[in-house]
């Protein structure tokens, strides 16, 4: 018997699909456009910034002005532009949430997923964990945690992590 050939799917036609799919769903268009601003602040924020974030201007007309023209965002109280500090911040920021989310999703669906499917004196311990750390104020454990592990970025990340994961392991 001879197969019956079926017609390649043409590149116009998805394109057509993926049109339809994003005029049903306008939220994500939304969220789409959100995210590639963000990814074009990161990655062109030397061209975008207006001014050096880090330079210290202070004389007294160049420090707490309100937003205007020269300064979209105003400047604080050592005189350095908010808003070329708010683009450069986005560096670091928007790729630390991405990994703190990766990293507590992978995390708290593995053990959750492994307490839920097993019985026994592991699973229990993991969820007791679970509850444990889910009955503190999540910013106070996340603060005491990085306070004990010291000031850096990375120990930041850890603590967040700590908190986070039992989100995910419990739902």
């Amino acid at each position: 018997m001879a197969e019956a050939s079926v017609p390649p799917v043409w590149h116009g036609q998805r394109l057509r699909e993926l049109a339809r799919h994003l005029r049903r769903y306008p939220s994500l268009c939304l969220g789409l456009v959100i995210l590639a601003l963000f990814a074009v602040c990161i990655l062109f924020a030397p061209v975008i910034a207006t001014h050096d974030p880090n330079r210290v201007n202070t004389s007294r007309e160049a420090r707490n002005q309100p937003p205007s023209g020269s300064h979209w965002f105003g400047t604080d109280e050592l005189g350095r532009d908010m808003f070329s500090r708010v683009v450069y911040g986005a560096r670091v920021s928007i790729p630390s949430a991405v990994a703190v989310v990766g990293a507590v999703f992978v995390i708290g669906t593995a053990l959750g997923a492994f307490a839920g499917y097993t019985d026994g004196l592991l699973s229990g311990l993991i969820l007791r964990v679970a509850d444990v750390t889910l009955a503190f104020p999540g910013l106070v454990l996340a603060l005491a945690i990085a306070a004990i592990l010291g000031p850096s970025l990375g120990n930041m990340l850890v603590a967040a992590c700590f908190v986070l994961w039992p989100v995910y392991a419990r739902a």
